[in-house]
């Protein structure tokens, strides 16, 4: 037998293969006894490339290459890879177009002249994974702020898809460091909703599916979001007497310029442009927030108000707001306050005393029967009185229909009425001191603090520290305001509120003075001891 043989070795994906070529026929068997084939660890998901190397005395062979198939002991029945070029002592062999994840048996073959076929050994190979296959369509239900888009991923190239989505961007060819939308894992359909959209804009949009072996993109696809209307904010509404303020914001045109904004307001809920009865004021600007002050309203009287702005598509509106102007003056009536002829009748002079620079704000002491209840109104007589909804929190209610119960012992008590929180609080009452006469003017001072004295109906400061101007205010927890303006004074024998006036004037009292008030008669009172 000569000494002569091929060598085949695998670079990219493949193997390695004894061939003998120049042999004698009867040396075949020989041959086939002592060929064998390597495969290399060079693998893809779809081709094997294959080189070999002929070390050879003469020749004897007329083509040799590889055979491959799904199972074992492939033959030239198979398929087969002939080497292009025999005279070559180095040849090319590539396979290619193989299914994903798959393991293939191969062989190396030689064909002498006489067309005798010669094998290698059985060997096999695996291919890779694949990235997946992920397809788009066009967008649907577009409008100015949202788009939905359907897409699939309908191989996996045999490999779990463990993310896919889509990407989108204002510019092309999107990837994940742009707009991300998550749809799930695996294989199917999806459909993602987009949301929050600037309208009359350009979205490039693809499909994205991954797994082990990497992220695939769909072909891209575009559409353009519609033009909407703006998006309006009511931010608040705060009313006075006679006046209010209205905050309102336009925080987005809607894709269009915008030609109008400002707030439309009535007695009715979610006011319009269009509403005969709502009044429309204007405010200039287009985007951004915008402040509108109203005038000539009418007082204790609840209004609704809602911000708007106007682009080509129309108005939009931002939510309805209620407010309520606020009365001038308070009373209170009913069973268990005022005198013995007080129930419910209105009679008397239980008037409230409006606070300083707070039209939301009353109070009033008042004595209290132990037993009854008693309501509000804005005049002394049955209209738009309240009462109170629900128990109390350390002594201040709700605003509601109910009517509001007295304390179960007789006795001066002080009710705060707060409109803009919508509290009634009823509590025991503080009467301070403030001044030189008391010592200094820092507000709350416990040894300014005057006495209840329930049994003889008068509250009462026994001896001053000091000669002075005689100043005095009360205080209570839901008293949102400075000492003045919750103050009052003793003239001409008369308590005398400050309410909404200016400063008032003076009563002069020596060193060691006692000062007596009764809230029932409205009588005050400086005597020397």
């Amino acid at each position: 037998m000569k000494n002569i043989f091929l060598k085949v070795t695998g670079l990219l994906l493949a193997s390695l293969l004894f061939v003998f070529v120049g042999c004698e026929k009867d040396d075949l068997k020989t041959l086939n006894d002592e060929m064998a084939t390597w495969q290399s660890e060079n693998i893809t998901s779809t081709s094997v490339e294959l080189s070999g190397m002929v070390i050879a005395q003469g020749s004897g062979f007329n083509e040799y290459g590889v055979v491959y198939g799904l199972a074992e002991n492939p033959t030239t029945s198979d398929t087969k890879v002939e080497a292009a070029n025999v005279e070559n002592a180095v040849y090319w062999v590539s396979i290619s177009d193989l299914d994903h994840l798959t393991t293939y048996h191969y062989r190396a073959y030689a064909i002498d002249k006489s067309g005798t076929v010669l094998y290698g050994d059985d060997e096999t190979f695996t291919t890779l994974a694949h990235v997946p296959t992920v397809t788009i369509n066009e967008a649907t239900a577009i409008t100015d702020v949202t788009a939905r888009i359907v897409a699939d991923v309908p191989y996996d190239g045999k490999a779990d898809v463990t993310a896919k989505g889509i990407v989108y961007s204002t510019s092309q060819t999107p990837t994940l460091d742009d707009e991300v939308v998550d749809g799930g894992e695996g294989m199917g359909e999806f459909t993602i909703d987009l949301t929050g959209l600037v309208a009359n804009t350009t979205y490039y949009v693809r499909a994205y599916a991954t797994n082990k072996i990497g992220t695939v993109y769909s072909t891209e696809i575009s559409f353009t979001t519609t033009i909407g209307v703006a998006t309006v904010e009511t931010i608040s509404a705060t009313g006075e007497v006679t006046t209010a303020t209205v905050i309102g914001n336009v925080s987005y045109n809607g894709g269009a310029s915008i030609t109008e904004r400002g707030i439309c307001y009535g007695t009715s809920e979610n006011p319009s442009v269009d509403d005969e009865d709502a009044v429309i004021v204007t405010s200039e600007g287009t985007t951004g927030q915008f402040i509108v002050d109203l005038e000539g309203l009418e007082i204790s009287t609840t209004y609704h108000v809602r911000a708007y702005a106007v682009n080509s598509e129309g108005v939009a509106y931002g939510e309805d707001i209620a407010f309520s102007t606020y009365p001038t003056d308070l009373y209170m009536t009913g069973s268990g306050v005022g005198e013995a002829d007080e129930n419910w009748n209105w009679a008397g002079e239980l008037q409230f005393v409006p606070v300083n620079s707070h039209p939301e704000l009353f109070w009033k002491i008042v004595w209290m029967k132990g037993s009854g209840d008693f309501k509000i109104a804005p005049q002394a007589a049955w209209s738009g009185d309240f009462g109170i909804t629900g128990d109390a929190t350390n002594g201040v209610y709700t605003i509601g229909g109910d009517n509001i119960p007295v304390p179960s012992t007789a006795g001066y008590y002080m009710v705060v009425v707060d409109l803009a929180n919508n509290t009634v609080e009823i509590t025991d009452p503080q009467i301070f001191g403030m001044g030189d006469v008391f010592g200094g003017w820092d507000g709350g001072d416990p040894a300014a603090l005057f006495t209840v004295d329930n049994d003889n109906s008068v509250i009462k400061f026994d001896g001053v520290p000091n000669s002075g101007e005689l100043r005095m205010y009360v205080a209570a927890p839901t008293l949102n305001c400075d000492w003045w303006q919750a103050e009052f004074i003793v003239l001409n024998d008369k308590i005398e509120f400050r309410g909404t006036g200016g400063d008032q004037s003076r009563a002069t009292v020596a060193a060691g003075d006692n000062i007596s008030l009764n809230f029932r008669t409205g009588a005050g009172s400086i005597t020397t001891p």
